[in-house]
């Protein structure tokens, strides 16, 4: 309701200060300084989180699950690769997508 918006506030900044409002404006989307700073005086901190890199290995883990698959099918066809090193295999892949699922958890729960 952008209409209720009858009062003005003002306050002066130093320009290291103004260079630092400005970096954290960067990193979380917002319109201008005005919404920015309605939402850091209304709420205590904006918060914006950059999921961009665990993204990232979440798709390099997928195609790690994909040669795992390829070993295990061609182990099958050859009995060329023992079936040890397969579960050992299955069982770290399994072990650090649960690492980066609660690392996920945690970034969402983070305040």
């Amino acid at each position: 309701m952008a209409s209720d918006r009858t009062i003005q506030k003002k306050f002066y900044v130093s320009e290291y200060e103004s260079t630092n409002i400005h970096k954290k404006m960067a990193m979380v989307p917002t319109a201008n300084f005005s919404d920015y700073a309605r939402k850091m005086t209304m709420h205590g901190k904006v918060v914006h989180k950059d999921f961009s890199i665990l993204k990232k290995l979440i798709g390099e883990l997928g195609r790690i699950g994909n040669n795992i698959n390829q070993i295990a099918h061609r182990t099958n066809e050859t009995n060329n690769f023992f079936k040890q090193d397969l579960h050992e295999l299955r069982k770290e892949y399994a072990e650090l997508m649960e690492v980066v699922n609660e690392y996920l958890v945690e970034l969402i729960h983070e305040d």
